[in-house]
């Protein structure tokens, strides 16, 4: 039985636990997971050869842990070692550990192999991190790269002609106000350390997104000050967002209509040609109000700095985003918004090609950015979340399929749950 990992968009969960390089200083690199409750998948292990603990998939986590409480339940327990380093939370906490202890596992009939597991104090779910599961061929991991977008030499012209809408972060004209609830009680956090090693890299990040004007530093006093969250990217350079967990409970969240998949591609049979734009940046593009800007402020060790743009994380964020796309393009026909991504679809190329050209047009207007790289552009068909859609109609992306197709039959309540939950995503 193996768990297949599929990368999706958009990003909205943070649930991981890092190690620090020693005990004195935090790294704030976490793992950031689109996943739900009902997308958690588990796998019960064998430990000791004593007792089955059901244990969560996280391939995010750097590290396995183990609740004391189970570890205190063998009858045989095996010699903790005192660790040095700090287990740290998503919200920056360190997590209280008795030690470190090595722990033989198996998954049903697979090899036996001794694998070392924080034994953790807290009250929580025991977990299996990414190099635990791929040993105990918990997952199978398919890296499908491959170029889906492009740029026909029919429509090259048409791009170069709005090369402007192409380049940069775009920054629409009306500014987004957040409204707090009556009783909001703000909150200010310190800085959160960082790793010497890192410190360079957030300040160039710092002063990147500063001459982008995303960002601006505070001088004046502040109500809110948030935390700052650092993520390492796989090219060595830094994502900056913050840990809005108290801001979030205090935000009014104007709860604007989102589409489903099923809203977007909603009778869109008999279309001949098809566009797919994809939003640079997204949330960035929405520039904040003075007054709103400020609760976004947030605490670095080079200082305190707020949010012009939209940031990601805030609850409300996708409410703006959609409604502020579906004001923009209004009246415009042959269009779907989803997420960041525009689908520009006729029954014709002609007409196609009208509607992409007024689309192109509004951006233009509006002050919307499109990434080149993951736009589509008159194709017959066009990958769009999961499924193909095309003159036919919409089915499911024969990759995705195929992925089911070899996965084992279920054997486990849970193991059912997560077929269940990719076939219904491509029902």
């Amino acid at each position: 039985m193996f768990f297949l990992i599929v990368a999706v968009h958009t990003v909205e969960d943070v649930e991981a636990i890092s190690e620090t390089a020693d005990d004195t200083d935090e790294v704030f690199l976490y793992t950031i997971q689109n996943s739900t409750r009902e997308d958690e998948a588990f796998a019960e292990l064998s430990i000791e050869g004593q007792m089955c603990i059901k244990f969560k998939i996280d391939t995010g986590a750097q590290v396995n842990v183990l609740p004391v409480q189970y570890y205190n339940k063998l009858p045989i327990k095996p010699s903790l070692i005192k660790g040095s380093h700090k287990l740290t939370s998503y919200c920056g906490s360190a997590i209280p550990y008795a030690g470190i202890s090595h722990l033989t596992c198996r998954h049903k009939d697979g090899k036996t192999q001794s694998h070392a597991f924080y034994i953790v104090r807290s009250n929580t779910t025991p977990i299996v991190g990414l190099k635990t599961c791929k040993d105990l061929e918990l997952i199978k991991l398919i890296l499908n790269i491959q170029k889906e977008g492009g740029t026909t030499s029919a429509y090259s012209q048409l791009v170069k002609e709005y090369k402007d809408i192409f380049e940069g972060i775009g920054n629409l004209e009306n500014k987004c106000e957040i409204h707090l609830k009556e009783n909001a009680v703000p909150t200010v956090y310190p800085a959160r350390k960082v790793p010497l090693a890192m410190k360079q890299k957030l300040k160039d990040e710092l002063d990147r997104l500063e001459a982008l004007n995303i960002i601006g530093k505070v001088s004046e006093l502040t109500d809110w000050v948030n935390a700052m969250v650092m993520v390492e990217k796989k090219d060595g350079s830094v994502r900056l967002c913050i840990d809005p967990v108290d801001l979030n409970k205090a935000i009014r969240r104007p709860h604007y209509p989102i589409p489903t998949f099923e809203d977007a591609t909603e009778d869109l049979h008999g279309i001949s040609t098809v566009s797919k734009l994809d939003v640079r940046s997204g949330y960035w593009i929405l520039p904040l109000t003075e007054r709103s800007s400020f609760y976004t402020t947030f605490s670095t060790v080079f200082g305190r700095y707020r949010w012009k743009r939209y940031p990601f994380g805030l609850v409300s964020a996708q409410d703006e985003f959609q409604r502020q796309m579906d004001e923009i393009f209004e009246g415009l026909e042959g269009i779907r918004i989803l997420i960041n991504d525009i689908l520009v679809y006729g029954k014709s190329q002609e007409e196609h090609d009208n509607r992409l050209r007024a689309v192109l047009k509004r951006a233009r207007e509006k002050g919307v950015r499109f990434n080149k790289e993951k736009c589509t552009f008159g194709m017959e068909q066009v990958k769009y979340f999961g499924h193909i859609i095309s003159k036919e109609g919409i089915k499911p992306d024969p990759e995705k399929l195929n992925a089911i197709e070899k996965m084992p039959s279920p054997t486990t309540k849970e193991e059912l749950q997560t077929l269940l939950g990719m076939l219904n995503f491509l029902s």
